[in-house]
């Protein structure tokens, strides 16, 4: 996951051990959710003010799933020292992000 300031790993797992797995999960949920809803509001905006789908709305639920989304991390990764896990979601990000630049890309112009 990116490097975002304030994104404290040590208190991500504190509010994992504070309130369990499932909560955090269910919490993670409710945020991609809340994220949905004000991508919705900001899109029937769309045309009637400037970068429509920077939103201050858009922005807190953004981080609000961002903080959520390394704390499953976190808990994906729990305690392993040899970093499988978190290598594996590395792999897949890289996977998938090569795809999504296959598909943008014409031939010719590829790296």
């Amino acid at each position: 996951m990116p490097d975002f300031p304030g994104l404290d790993d040590d208190i991500l797992r504190m509010a994992l051990d504070k309130w369990g797995p499932h909560v955090q999960m269910d919490m993670l949920i409710e945020e991609m959710a809340e994220l949905t809803q004000a991508l919705l509001h900001a899109r029937r905006k769309q045309g009637q003010e400037p970068n429509t789908y920077l939103t201050k709305e858009v922005i807190e639920e953004l981080a609000d799933v961002i903080i959520c989304c390394r704390q499953l991390e976190l808990l994906i990764i729990g305690n392993d020292t040899t970093k499988t896990h978190s290598n594996m979601v590395s792999i897949h990000i890289d996977e998938k992000v090569k795809r999504l630049y296959h598909r943008i890309m014409p031939i010719r112009e590829r790296r």
